[in-house]
């Protein structure tokens, strides 16, 4: 991107990225949680199209090889970082003994589509290829995100169970299987995105396709996960409040995920008046986003199964 174009973006980005940065949530002793995890900060990715970080939280006294859940953080596309997902990852790993990778992409408008969605691509790859070295088993994965990355673990999934998704990404599908999706407030329709009124999409679609006229991109099909179903998408997790506008773009994603016979468990909230806004889904603080966390656990053990400690006999 040209230097004059990215300093179209650098008022908005003023705003949005600090707010990101500052979108941190509270998990009851997570301290506690954290001390039965082995966390590893910083695992940088080789290859790709820029170079990428993850972070791995670990269950401490669980036996390889362990399932997996691949997480992509929210902010627009713009904004946010691997870190933001650290409660949701000390949760996650801490109550259902997964493995949880927590995941940067390069940020728009510096990079523009498809950089992040080939670095998720690239991510499946190398768990696939370092699954040993890194005691997770490439048969028991589910791929995930909220907001932004939500939409990124939709067009991935596409990317593994829709052939001609693939061939229009130039990709192969990675040597895993993805169990299930979790994907939390989430953009599914290009077509229709628009009409939610979401805030910020006229900084947010431009930066992310590089394009004032997001919808002049020849490629936006690629970014709609409803086109993309197939009877082959995974059992899927869906969740929306009454107040975000983006819980139209869950449901449009849920109804396709019916017609084509896949399973799905839902916490979507329509017209309910409880205020549940955007990310709803990862307020700890709040009866709501606890009553996630624990299906969000519940469902990962329902699809990848039980884990046991090392003490446990066999």
């Amino acid at each position: 991107m040209t230097a004059p174009t990215y300093q179209r973006w650098r008022p908005a980005l003023r705003l949005i990225r600090p707010l990101a940065a500052r979108h941190q949530h509270s998990l009851a002793d997570v301290a506690a949680k954290q001390a039965r995890l082995f966390i590893t900060h910083d695992v940088a990715i080789p290859g790709g199209e820029s170079p990428f970080a993850i972070d791995i939280y670990r269950p401490i006294g669980r036996p390889d090889p362990l399932p997996v859940l691949i997480w992509w953080h929210g902010g627009g596309f713009v904004a946010g970082e691997k870190s933001a997902a650290c409660c949701l990852a000390t949760g996650l790993a801490e109550a259902t003994g997964c493995v949880v990778i927590s995941a940067d992409y390069a940020l728009s408008p510096e990079s523009a589509y498809p950089t992040a969605v080939l670095q998720g691509h690239t991510l499946l790859t190398y768990v696939a290829a370092n699954a040993a070295a890194l005691g997770i088993d490439p048969q028991r994965v589910v791929l995930g995100g909220d907001s932004a990355g939500s939409g990124l673990a939709a067009q991935l999934v596409g990317m593994q169970t829709n052939p001609q998704l693939a061939q229009r990404m130039g990709t192969t599908p990675a040597d895993l299987t993805v169990r299930g999706a979790v994907l939390y407030c989430g953009p599914s329709n290009m077509d229709t995105l628009a009409q939610t009124g979401f805030p910020f999409l006229k900084v947010f679609l431009p930066a992310y396709t590089g394009r004032r006229d997001w919808h002049s991109l020849a490629r936006l099909d690629e970014l709609s996960a409803v086109k993309w179903v197939t009877p082959d998408w995974p059992p899927t997790l869906l969740t929306g409040g009454d107040a975000d506008p983006m819980t139209a773009q869950v449901i449009e994603l849920r109804d396709a995920l019916h017609r084509n016979g896949v399973q799905t468990v839902t916490d979507i909230h329509e017209a309910t008046g409880e205020g549940l806004g955007h990310e709803y889904e990862v307020r700890y603080d709040t009866v709501a986003g606890r009553h996630v966390l624990d299906l969000t656990a519940s469902f990962l053990r329902d699809h990848l199964g039980e884990t046991r400690s090392a003490d446990t006999e066999v």
